[in-house]
């Protein structure tokens, strides 16, 4: 029994597609694989070209998804329907795809790309073999002429960007359309939707899939990375991805760790003195940060878990609200030289309490005590505890408690983030290192309290990120395995210097010693915007906000992600979920309003800019933004009163040249604009990190003189 194959007839009229059709087959048919339909013969009887190949009785992936997939037509909609939730487990997935793969990588190998995988395509016999159909829309890498270069051959759900945009195309499209495949096979929806065709390639060049839910973070990164929008941030070959299959099955297959949860809230303060606020603090963030080392506990940072102090609300409500299982409380009393610690694990679904216990010390005991406290929760979750995840718990970074006092309160003041704030976070951080010059947690405070000024204040870049990265290659000088240090100079290489590749390393490997520090992923997320790896951008500031699910920064920055990605309804949406948390909060109130500009609504920014106080209506970045939605509303006369403003404030104190360049592109004063832009680049502006990404630019992303700037960052 065979299967045969014919042409449609509309196109055998075109003697070239006959041609290009018979070539293809032919190379296809030189293929001997056993996930591969093999052709016998390409025939032509009757005017009617065809293929005969081997007859494959069983179902297409099609079938067994059960999700008859229409295309998109003109005044029609796709009709996906859902998978059965029963229908695909994770290792049938895996065999599947696995299986797709090592067919396209014989193929591969004799320069075929297929160019057409999709569910239809893909045969699974009745003994769960899986057989790849169809090359006749493949091509012979390097030979141009078999297929035309801006032809949208294949199916339009499952085709490449470069695909889609006319480009030439090599193996890694067939790895896009089998992360497609993937991510269907989990969701039973493509990544990629619309109602009409023009809405659904505008969604694969411009929009990012949801996460796949319900399946582990080994499987989310193998389809985020098969399905990267630039070919070079894919898989380099269908080997890479193999193997990375191969590592998802046999992980699956190990029995699994329990993953433990837990929130250390901010300790009371059963002292005379309320000055003594800043120790309690500190002593329990010290006691997450030796938590976080721990693999297989997730701790919740600092700010979601401070976000109840003084407030009454009930245990196990703030476990909801925290998603996570047990809850550390406690209190502290310090009198002179004396102290007392109590603390207590909380069950958070019930209440109940798991442990307690009271220290009465002195204050030489501090590190002791905070051990002893880390372990006994380890002890009690009964979570498995490593060599080197103890001795993180057990390290001490100074013995010299005056310079762990003026440690912990720049700390909390750095927390505040405020001008003055950290100005007094500057302060305390050098006390601590002249107590203690080698107390290297407290170099790299002093270098996270740098980083932040300009972000806070009206002082130059070039005042403060020199002193940050001096700050930070000190505290590694005393300590290279000090996660905060590498982040902060990945933080200043990237701002200040704007050097990409360092600045990623450093990411990565601060990363990598602390995978739970909140601060370090929403960095990262910010150095993978400013590169325009915009998906993996989202993935990182989401995995923030599972770390720290109530920071008001986070938030706003997962609003800000959105905004990269010209996603201004989901912009102004995560902005405004933001603003119900503190309606105050400027970030979040910056967001929704530059959102509102780019989606043509500036008239709201207007309206609701007098709802701000008065201490958010004097900073510059907002000013710009109001003159930016007078200059598109046509009032030319406010807009330049705002312009002129801001002008003048420069003269008194530093404003970033980019804040001002955005009223004179929406009065389309191009050339002024790039000359500010100009000066940003002399002055080493960290605003300049999003010129390749932020859409107010757009009007100017075609000028020489843009490009030549994007060039002398390397950001082109």
């Amino acid at each position: 029994q065979v299967a045969i194959k014919f042409l449609p007839q509309h196109l055998t009229k075109d003697k070239d597609n006959v041609e290009r059709f018979e070539r293809e087959a032919k190379a296809a048919a030189s293929l001997n694989h056993p996930n591969i339909v093999t052709i016998y013969e390409i025939a032509e009887e009757n005017d009617q070209t065809f293929i005969v190949m081997e007859y494959v009785e069983g179902q297409t992936l099609r079938e067994m998804l059960n999700t008859p997939l229409r295309p998109p037509l003109i005044g029609g909609k796709s009709d996906p329907s859902p998978i059965p939730s029963s229908e695909f487990r994770v290792p049938n997935a895996l065999n599947i795809i696995t299986q797709i793969a090592e067919g396209l990588s014989e193929a591969h190998k004799a320069d075929i790309i297929h160019r057409d995988i999709k569910p239809e395509n893909i045969l699974i016999d009745s003994h769960g073999r899986v057989k790849i159909l169809d090359f006749g829309l493949a091509k012979l890498k390097g030979v141009s002429k078999l297929t035309k270069e801006t032809s949208t051959l294949g199916t339009i759900h499952y085709m490449s960007p470069e695909q889609l945009q006319g480009k030439e195309v090599d193996n890694r499209s067939d790895i896009w359309s089998l992360g497609v495949v993937l991510y269907e096979m989990f969701t039973g929806e493509v990544p990629f939707k619309g109602e009409y065709e023009q809405a659904v390639i505008y969604s694969i060049l411009n929009d990012e899939p949801e996460s796949v839910n319900g399946v582990s973070v080994d499987i989310q990164n193998v389809v985020r990375k098969a399905l990267a929008k630039n070919p070079d941030l894919r898989y380099d070959s269908i080997e890479d991805v193999i193997s990375g299959l191969k590592r998802v099955a046999d992980q699956s297959t190990k029995p699994k760790k329990r993953l433990y949860s837990i929130a250390v809230l901010s300790f009371a303060n059963m002292s005379a003195d309320p000055d003594q606020e800043y120790f309690c603090d500190g002593i329990a963030e010290e006691i997450i940060n030796a938590l976080t080392h721990i693999d297989n506990l997730s701790v919740i940072a600092r700010t979601s878990a401070f976000s109840f102090k003084g407030k009454n609300v009930d245990v196990r409500e703030i476990g909801k609200k925290l998603a996570v299982e047990n809850l550390l409380e406690g209190s502290v009393r310090k009198s002179g030289k004396q102290i007392r610690i109590t603390a207590q694990l909380i069950d958070a679904n019930d209440g109940s309490h798991i442990w307690s216990e009271r220290y009465d010390r002195n204050m030489d005991d501090i590190f002791a005590i905070q051990d002893e406290i880390s372990l006994a929760i380890v002890d009690k979750l009964k979570v498995e505890l490593g060599e080197r995840e103890k001795e993180s718990i057990e390290k001490r970074y100074t013995d010299n408690i005056e310079a762990y006092n003026h440690y912990l309160k720049g700390r909390y003041f750095w927390n505040m983030r405020t001008e003055k704030s950290l100005d007094k976070a500057i302060a305390h951080f050098q006390e601590a290192l002249q107590k203690d010059d080698t107390y290297a947690l407290a170099y790299a405070g002093l270098a996270d309290a740098y980083n932040l000024v300009p972000w806070y204040s009206s002082k130059a870049p070039g005042e403060v990120y020199s002193m940050a990265k001096n700050a930070a290659l000190k505290a590694l000088e005393f300590d290279d395995t000090l996660a905060e240090a590498h982040i902060s100079l990945a933080f200043t290489l990237m701002f200040y210097d704007w050097d990409w590749s360092n600045s990623e390393k450093e990411f990565k490997k601060g990363i990598e010693l602390k995978r739970g520090y909140a601060s370090g992923h929403h960095w990262y997320f910010e150095y993978l915007v400013a590169v325009g790896q915009l998906e993996r951008a989202m993935n990182e500031i989401k995995l923030a906000r599972e770390l720290d699910p109530l920071s008001l920064i986070i938030n706003s920055a997962v609003g800000w992600g959105f905004y990269f990605n010209r996603r201004y309804n989901e912009a102004i949406e995560q902005s405004q979920k933001t603003l119900e948390m503190d309606p105050d909060f400027f970030w979040a109130q910056y967001v929704f309003r530059i959102s509102c500009l780019q989606k043509s609504n500036p008239e709201v920014v207007i309206e609701s800019f007098h709802e701000l106080p008065n201490i958010l209506q004097d900073h510059p970045l907002m000013m710009a933004t109001l003159g930016s939605a007078y200059a598109l509303v046509g009032n030319k006369k406010e807009a330049e009163k705002l312009r002129d403003q801001l002008n003048n404030l420069s003269k008194q104190k530093y404003i970033s040249p980019c804040i001002i360049a955005m009223i004179h592109l929406c009065l389309q004063e191009n050339d002024r604009a790039l000359e500010l832009l100009e000066n940003a680049f002399e002055e080493r502006d960290f605003w300049l990190v999003f010129l390749d990404v932020e859409p107010l630019y757009d009007s100017i992303r075609s000028k020489p003189a843009f490009t030549a700037l994007l060039g002398k960052i390397g950001l082109k």
